[in-house]
């Protein structure tokens, strides 16, 4: 058995050679602009495009039928400290029976850029989604997001980590920089310019859930200093408003929830209110009961739920008290969950029966941020995981179902080479 010292030197030496390799590489930044479909449904969907201010870009959206489709609530964010700005507007009078191109233009009429997109089935008999989190630009790899691409999930979600705010190179982790004096803004836009799902060419709806590196800080809570801008920048770099769609239900702080493919997803907000007690609010548990929730939920988190083995990023193994009061929550609510979360630097999924029915946990991480071949075996073993569904090479994670019968999943994770790293039948009972 390798002791805890002998792991964490072990782990010291790998890393300290990796950020040295890194730090002698610069990504090379993806071509074209940067462009996100967030949330989308039958008729509508909502978009943010980063731009060069002074290129002043005209959108111009058409379908293959020839129809022009009008822009709703166009607004123009500058980027503080850069030369970009954000164009955040939406399409509605959609139809699933086209399909929609996107003109970029400048003020000459000169294309900049053009992407394809189309509207969500959200009763789609068989979906797929893929999970993905902990995203560190300067650590990018565009094969992981070329091998997303081709597998063409209906929908992405990132379960946090989307931007390393307080990580902008290797010397950050030599020296961090102090709470207050991270600069959410320019992290957001470097990493948005350099992301490859960004220049994907046919567009899928993308859904994001903020977790401490997005939030400014490793391990940051309620109290961090830049909470209020952080959620701003956030909510500006993502196009999950709402404004356009009933489908799409926003709780406290950043949690929203939707119901899609014959499941209703939850999106939790675990830093604006995690304190000494608790990870979540009493108020997104009214929320929740609040909501026109299918039978079957799949509750996410940036931060692992089921994990107390590990001893720290988890609800279980951070707030054990508060996590055992969660469950017997969860007990009365007629609903029965599944679990997604991210944030630890590899991807495992757990068998669940700590609610008086078969559940998992899929925990999607990391798609490019610090970890090696291996690690979780120099870690304490998982008495939850399923034997043998655990990586952490790059990864992410898809998840599919039959939308008339949401208890049988398969989970499968995807490697940069294209490789199944592993795959999982799960149950929802």
């Amino acid at each position: 058995m390798i002791s805890r010292s002998s792991t964490l030197v072990i782990t010291g030496f790998y890393l300290s050679c990796l950020y040295l390799c890194f730090f002698l590489s610069v990504p090379a930044l993806a071509q074209g602009l940067s462009v996100l479909q967030g949330f989308t449904d039958e008729t509508s969907s909502e978009f943010v495009i980063q731009a060069p201010m002074s290129a002043n870009v005209q959108i111009q959206v058409t379908s293959d039928s020839g129809r022009q489709l009008e822009l709703s609530w166009l607004k123009r964010v500058p980027v503080p400290g850069t030369d970009k700005e954000l164009i955040k507007f939406a399409v509605e009078s959609l139809s699933l029976k086209e399909h929609f191109q996107m003109r970029m233009l400048s003020s000459a009429g000169e294309i900049l850029d053009e992407r394809t997109f189309d509207a969500l089935n959200t009763f789609k008999r068989y979906p797929k989604v893929a999970l993905a989190s902990c995203m560190v630009d300067w650590l990018h790899n565009p094969g992981i997001w070329d091998q997303m691409e081709a597998l063409s999930p209906d929908l992405v979600l990132f379960v946090g980590d989307t931007t390393y705010v307080d990580i902008s190179g290797p010397g950050d982790l030599v020296s961090r920089p102090r709470p207050d004096q991270v600069d959410h803004w320019k992290r957001f836009s470097e990493t948005r310019d350099t992301l490859q799902i960004f220049k994907w060419k046919h567009l899928k709806p993308i859904l994001a859930m903020a977790d401490d590196h997005d939030f400014g800080y490793n391990n940051a809570e309620s109290d961090f200093p830049l909470k209020n801008l952080a959620n701003h920048v956030f909510q500006n770099f993502f196009a999950q408003s709402g404004a356009t769609s009933m489908k799409l239900h926003r709780g406290p702080g950043n949690s929203m929830a939707w119901n899609f493919f014959g499941l209703s997803f939850i999106m939790l907000d675990g830093r604006n209110f995690r304190d000494a007690q608790d990870f979540y609010s009493l108020e997104q548990r009214d929320w929740i009961e609040s909501l026109p929730l299918k039978e079957k939920v799949l509750l996410m988190s940036g931060t692992q739920f089921f994990g107390a083995y590990l001893d720290k990023d988890s609800y279980e193994g951070e707030r054990p008290s508060a996590f055992q009061d969660f469950l017997e929550w969860l007990k009365t609510l007629p609903q029965h969950f599944a679990f997604a979360s991210g944030d630890i630097h590899f991807s495992e999924v757990m068998k669940i029966m700590d609610l008086g029915y078969e559940s998992f946990e899929v925990t999607s991480s990391s798609v490019h941020s610090f970890t090696m071949p291996g690690r979780h075996v120099l870690l304490p073993t998982n008495p939850r995981r399923v034997p043998g569904k655990v990586t952490s090479t790059h990864n992410f994670v898809t998840l599919q179902w039959d939308a008339l019968h949401p208890s049988h999943f398969t989970a499968r994770s995807h490697g940069w080479r294209g490789q199944d790293l592993f795959e999982c039948e799960l149950l929802l009972q």
